[in-house]
């Protein structure tokens, strides 16, 4: 006869939850050539070992000036490019040098290591003598055409990548500022962003100011309305047909204008006189995303480190009507207000007025949709994991309506909802949606809060008296 233990324990682990993608982190597209990846995350300002005065530090420094611990790190999403050129600040015995990586795409194995290229100028120095340098020394290093093309314009030095190659171009010296263009499209940028980092980040930024980019990239964005990984777009214009009465349609320049036209409802956006220097809307995708999801929208941010918009030719702060003509379009600005620099808003936060129907709303529906989807799976993996899973079991299916209603008391609990309508569990369930093994039915309605942005009060004032009332 076999022997039985006294006592029998059998554990079972039940600990696992489902993730789901981030609300409160930033991404911004912009076209470089300093990393491999297309996704790279910063922690602090300290970590970015960039050229200064590339767009992608001064975009991840406008980042920094508003991020707090929840929309952190910030992720640079590298948009692929054409051609780098660099435009030497010409000095007298100083040494110009970068040191040029090389990868092949095809299998992605690097064919040049972190060659250097360098060249010292003499006592004499002309631009054209410095760009022929460095021409010289990449041939002396080795580069060859295959791998990457030099186009001495004798102003400045154009490295374009050669077929099925890859350029990752580091440690320039101070005096080699560089630019980058690109003909990589919205979609190709955003696919590549999602290839390598799908879920890390939900707030799309760019250095990108090419109106036909922006508002292919609102486009893009707004097709990812029904998936697992929603997106919002805010950007940011200097253009001087903002601050004018609009047209209808919007001029071509008008990039606030067209974005209106276009009904986005993922994408915002803000008028800058500085718009392409300090980034203004990458400050405050970084400072909004550093709040609880959701409980932040656009307006006041008066703790938000982006000065008051001026005139882009007068350089006096914007007037009562020209910030009238900006949030008409149903974009904000930055403006000073009895002594507060906030950001003002427009009155018409609906779709039909396009620009987010108050973008607030739609990220606490992003949070209420993919909130009920962890918990929701998170309940039916674990119950398993328990064997006791949800069955159609009114008493068993109410476990996932209750579930799902813990959403929606945090909803009310963090002022996103005054109220709710809770799920319910259908009585009967259709011998199909058994058969098919399909809880359907469930039902809820959540009541926004809306915060509160224009206030209007009336009074009357007059004297109190025995003999007559007023």
């Amino acid at each position: 006869m076999p022997y039985f233990p006294s006592v029998s324990v059998n554990v079972k682990e039940a600990t696992g939850i489902a993730s789901v993608a981030s609300l409160s982190r930033v991404a911004i597209f912009t076209p470089h050539a300093f990393t491999r990846e297309f996704s790279t995350p910063y922690y602090d300002i300290t970590d970015v070992t960039l050229p200064k005065d590339s767009d992608a530090y001064k975009a991840l420094q406008a980042g920094f000036k508003g991020a707090g611990s929840r929309s952190l790190p910030i992720y640079l999403a590298r948009v692929a490019v054409d051609d780098a050129i660099l435009t030497p600040v010409v000095e007298n015995s100083k040494e110009y040098s970068f040191k040029l990586t090389v990868l092949n795409t095809t299998d992605m194995s690097t064919i040049h290591d972190a060659v250097e290229v360098s060249f010292t100028s003499d006592t004499d120095a002309t631009v054209a003598e410095i760009t022929a340098g460095l021409e010289l020394a990449a041939t002396a290093a080795g580069i060859t055409a295959s791998d990457v093309v030099f186009t001495d314009n004798s102003t400045d030095l154009e490295i374009t990548e050669a077929a099925d190659r890859q350029m990752i171009i580091s440690e320039l010296t101070d005096n080699l500022p560089i630019t980058f263009t690109t003909s990589t499209t919205a979609a190709q940028a955003f696919e590549d962003l999602m290839s390598e980092n799908p879920d890390q980040w939900y707030r799309a930024t760019s250095t990108i100011r090419d109106t036909a980019w922006v508002t292919a990239m609102a486009t893009v964005i707004e097709a990812t309305e029904s998936s697992d990984t929603p997106k919002i777009f805010r950007t940011s214009s200097a253009a001087p047909e903002t601050i004018i009465a609009q047209t209808d349609p919007s001029n071509s320049a008008d990039i606030l204008g067209l974005l209106e036209d276009g009904n986005y409802r993922r994408t915002t956006s803000e008028w800058h006189d500085q718009s392409s220097e300090i980034f203004p809307e990458i400050t405050h995708e970084c400072y909004v995303g550093s709040f609880v999801e959701g409980t932040k929208g656009s307006a006041f941010n008066q703790n938000m480190s982006v000065p008051a918009a001026r005139h882009p030719v007068l350089g006096r702060l914007l007037t009562k009507a020209e910030a009238g003509y900006i949030t008409d379009r149903n974009a904000t600005v930055r403006f000073t207000e009895f002594g507060l620099t906030i950001t003002k808003t427009g009155k018409d936060g609906t779709s039909a007025r396009g620009q987010g129907q108050w973008i607030q709303n739609v990220v606490i529906g992003d949070w209420t949709k993919l909130t009920m989807i962890q918990r929701g799976l998170t309940l039916l993996t674990q119950a398993d994991n328990a064997a006791d899973p949800i069955t159609f079991a009114q008493s068993s299916a109410s476990r996932m309506s209750d579930t799902l209603n813990s959403v929606l008391s945090d909803g009310v609990n963090l002022g996103l909802f005054t109220g709710f309508e809770p799920v319910t569990i259908p009585e009967s369930f259709s011998f199909a949606s058994q058969a098919q093994r399909t809880l359907e039915g469930l039902e809820f309605k959540a009541y926004l809060a809306g915060a509160v942005h224009f206030v209007i009060v009336d009074g009357v004032l007059t004297y109190q008296a025995d003999d007559v009332a007023v």
